[in-house]
């Protein structure tokens, strides 16, 4: 993992910092965080993940992962000085809604397929053009593509679970199975990698990964899982057209 050395910068000269680092306490159909417990004991009837090795367990809880219909992410973390938290739902793997934010300002994110549409708080937008960009924009959507807009792809990588992931793993090696555990109420397996990152894996049901965690500053969570998800297009009328 190691997302909190590396940053994805939002490319309109913003100073926004959109570190990426997974350290989550996720639970399965439960909107709280948890932090995972070592303490519990593992039920016998366990899915098969804690028999695999680190890679191919891994490798099984991704997949099944993005294959739900539905998952939603929730965490901070340590940029610096900067808190940076996010919350996000995700239907598919071209659909989802949510918010990040960096310090005072905030960024909402809609994706329905390969349109993205985020809008700003003032502090955002003071930054971003001063008090003429909040005079004009405030309140209004920027529509952008995810397929041919390179200028938005760092900020645009948080609507797709699937990138979001691989980055926030980019550096991981060398899984191995460590301790079973407890997120949420949900039995798990602990997978430990050679530089200290662990995600916590559920052992009954599918193997949904339940906690990526790098530390109480920097978690994200892994909440409710297969739920509906409802996401809607902004109307006409607020929204700003940079799709080209």
């Amino acid at each position: 993992m190691s997302g909190k050395n590396r940053t994805a910068r939002f490319a309109v000269g913003l100073p926004l910092a959109a570190a990426l680092a997974f350290s989550t306490a996720g639970c399965l159909g439960e909107d709280t965080v948890t932090r995972a417990s070592t303490s519990a004991k593992p039920s016998q009837a366990t899915n098969g993940i804690d028999k695999l090795d680190g890679s191919e367990a891994f490798s099984r809880a991704t997949k099944a992962t993005l294959s739900a219909d539905s998952v939603r992410l929730r965490g901070q973390v340590q940029d610096g000085k900067d808190t940076i938290t996010m919350d996000f739902r995700y239907a598919g793997a071209n659909r989802s809604g949510g918010t990040l934010r960096i310090g005072v300002q905030q960024i909402e994110l809609i994706r329905l397929g390969s349109v993205v549409y985020f809008k700003g708080n003032k502090p955002f937008l003071q930054e971003i053009g001063g008090k003429e960009a909040v005079t004009a924009m405030s309140g209004k959507y920027f529509k952008t593509s995810s397929n041919n807009d390179p200028d938005f792809a760092d900020i645009q990588g948080f609507t797709n679970l699937a990138d979001l992931m691989k980055e926030a793993t980019a550096e991981s090696q060398g899984w191995r199975i460590d301790k079973p555990g407890n997120v949420g109420g949900s039995p798990s397996i602990a997978l430990v990698s050679l530089a200290g990152d662990k995600i916590h894996i559920a052992t009954q049901g599918p193997p949904y990964i339940l906690q990526f965690d790098d530390g109480p500053q920097n978690r994200i969570d892994f909440l409710s899982y297969n739920e509906p998800v409802t996401l809607k297009r902004p109307p006409s009328n607020l929204v700003i057209d940079m799709s080209g």
